[in-house]
Order: structure tokens, then sequence, then C-alpha cells
């Protein structure tokens, strides 16, 4: 999710060769190539919705009391998401995922961060790489690949097909601006939590680090709100650091 006023730590330049600008809503359904999908188990995306959330951290020393919203749009063939969290004096920053809807859930075709400047990545599924703005480097695009706005949904909506049991794992490959790795997630259980739009039940799913240095990140996910995150935590390795709570919803 976004943090803001990030550093920036990506190079700039063309978006991949040939990728087109169609937005994520004209594509035509059951164009996914069958690797993106196979083996996967069913998910269930959330209904469309947009959520406020309270946003408070620690970045660069600083302390900061912000303002986030998440907006979750699809039509059932394509989605597209938007995490935007503004901090007075720190600025903004905006994290964007489009792509498709499947029985398995969601597949994105490119994810944008905005914060200083603008960095965006593509999924190219007919072949099976990922590339970055202004960067030579491509990565292998694995199968169930999401970016770091769309795995929190993606969780969701695999919750929302088959609720979920204490001590499950689950493995994604997750892409960010400028790289593409393996993350890890355990359900830690379900917990009673408060937030200022109240009190939920929601399962704590948390990742597994698999080395010093990975960001710590945990989210709670509502059944009552389709699992939609109703509160997160995610500690970068500098200690910058960051919790929302879901403060209204429409």
């Amino acid at each position: 999710m976004a943090t803001p006023a990030s550093p920036d730590v990506s190079p700039v330049a063309p978006a991949l060769p040939g990728a087109s600008a169609t937005p994520a809503t004209s594509r035509a359904p059951g164009s996914l190539p069958a690797f993106r999908t196979q083996g996967l188990p069913p998910a269930t995306p959330p209904a469309s919705n947009s959520l406020v959330y309270d946003v408070s951290g620690q970045a660069k020393g600083m302390n900061y009391q912000a303002s986030g919203t998440l907006d979750w749009q699809h039509d059932g063939q394509a989605y597209q998401a938007q995490m935007r969290v503004s901090a007075f004096m720190l600025g903004s920053r905006t994290q964007r995922s489009a792509g498709q809807l499947h029985a398995t859930g969601l597949h994105p075709d490119r994810f944008t961060d905005i914060s200083r400047r603008e960095r965006e990545t593509r999924f190219d599924g007919e072949q099976a790489r990922i590339g970055y703005t202004g960067i030579a480097q491509q990565d292998p695009l694995q199968t169930g690949a999401q970016d770091r706005l769309s795995i929190i949904l993606q969780l969701a909506s695999r919750f929302n097909a088959q609720p979920p049991a204490a001590g499950q794992r689950m493995s994604f490959q997750v892409v960010g601006a400028s790289s593409a790795e393996p993350w890890d997630f355990e359900v830690a259980g379900q917990e009673n939590i408060s937030v200022p739009a109240g009190d939920f039940t929601a399962w704590h799913v948390r990742r597994v680090l698999r080395r010093e240095g990975d960001p710590r990140l945990s989210v709670w996910l509502a059944p009552e709100l389709d699992h939609m995150p109703v509160r997160l935590i995610l500690v970068q390795p500098d200690g910058d650091q960051l919790e929302q709570a879901l403060r209204r919803l429409p």
C-alpha cells in the first residue's frame, strides 16, 4: 500500500515496448494466457467500494498524520484500484492497479506508482515478462503474479471464495515499480479489532519474512466487508512505518 513521499530509487524512461495504453476495462474478456490462471484456487472479488482511512506513521524520522482512500471498481471482467495517501508537509503518494478478473481473481496488466514522479510496471502475458519504466531489466511473469496494491485485494478475493484457516500459508510473486519477488503470507487467525469506523472481527494476515531487511506487513480483512482491509501496518527496514485504520465507509 502507499506511503506518502517515499524515497524514489528507480530511474525513469519509456514504457514497455509495444505496450498498449488501452484502459483495462476495454480488454476483451477471456484473453488471459492459460499459464496466468492454471492451478490457482477460486477467488471472488469484493464488490466495488470506496474506503477512507486514517493514516499515521513515521517517515525520515518525522511523525505524520494523513488521510487515505482506497477506490476499488470492477465490472466482473476488468478492475481498477487506486490507493492514495496524502500527508501535510510530506505530500502524497498514489498507487494504481488495473487488469482483468477471472474465476481465479485479479490478474494485473499494469501497476503505477506516483510520488515525486510516475513509474509504471507492465505485465506482458503474451511474452510472460514484466517490464519497468526506465529499466532495461525484465523479470519472468509467474502464475498468479500480483502487484503491491492488488495483492491485498487478491487475498480478499481468495477469502471470499473460501474462508481461510489459522496457520494457512500462501505464496505470490509480488511486483513493485522496479522488481518482482516472492512473498509468503500466513493467516494468524481471527481477531476482534476496533478502528474509527467501528468494531470488526477480521482475519489477521501477515507477511512471512524470507530474509532480514524485508518489510513487515500485517493486514486485517473483515468478512462483513467482503474481506476488504480495515487495518494495515507496514514497517520498513529503515524504521519508516505506516498504519491505516478504516475511518468510514461510503
